[in-house]
């Protein structure tokens, strides 16, 4: 009996995208997130020869993992544009003589605020196949980083670097919720209150709240708070 081929773990992308630090006291993802913008806006670029796939069957495909991420809690939507600041969904070829990839050769596709791109050159399906590329999945994974998520070292993310080839993984994993919390919090406002001893922030309605997240940003409210005091003593 001939053993059969280990699936292929590929790589999604190669991209590096900004990590959480502290600035002024506060948590700060540096040019990451879209600010306090809710509608994200997109349009279509070159869709035309996609392997299996029509330019009305890409979109559909887009749009599913795009749903995905409106619906995590953030309060964010995608909204379609033609406004040339809006980031473009295409796919290119990413051969070497173009400079349609800006990630390793290996990479498929890529994603940042200005576009995500696709390698046309391969076999991009609506599902699985032990040669071709789940074209939802990989969105999915791209959108985290159109949002600003970097990648996570959780296998079990959206936001994991690779997938395995002719698998699909369509789901959040509980790492991409709290990177996208933390991105977008479920709270605004957040702040002191003119150094009255006070910490005020208001809860987005119908967003599920996290607790860690509340105590780790009211801890950082409460040291600039004391640091205050201290240089007033």
């Amino acid at each position: 009996m001939t053993a059969r081929p280990k699936p292929k773990e590929i790589l999604i992308c190669g991209a590096e995208h900004a990590v959480p630090h502290l600035q002024g006291g506060r948590l700060s993802f540096t040019n990451a997130n879209w600010g306090n913008r809710s509608n994200i806006m997109y349009r279509w670029g070159n869709l035309d020869e996609i392997n299996d796939l029509s330019a009305a069957h890409a979109k559909e495909v887009v749009r599913r993992a795009m749903a995905t991420w409106e619906a995590a809690g953030a309060g964010l939507k995608f909204v379609e544009s033609t406004d040339a600041a809006s980031f473009e969904i295409a796919w290119l070829n990413f051969s070497k003589d173009t400079d349609s990839s800006p990630g390793p050769d290996n990479a498929i596709a890529h994603g940042n605020k200005k576009l995500m791109h696709f390698d046309i050159r391969l076999w991009w399906l609506d599902g699985t196949n032990i040669n071709g590329d789940d074209a939802e999945s990989v969105a999915l994974h791209e959108l985290g980083h159109v949002l600003g998520l970097p990648h996570s070292q959780d296998r079990s993310a959206i936001m994991y670097p690779s997938i395995t080839r002719g698998f699909k993984k369509r789901h959040l994993g509980g790492d991409d919720y709290d990177q996208l919390y933390m991105l977008y919090p479920t709270w605004r406002n957040l702040g002191s209150d003119g150094g009255k001893g006070k910490i005020i922030f208001q809860v987005a309605p119908d967003i599920p709240f996290r607790e860690e997240q509340v105590l780790l940003f009211v801890a950082l409210e409460m040291n600039k708070m004391v640091c205050g005091m201290i240089s007033k003593a």
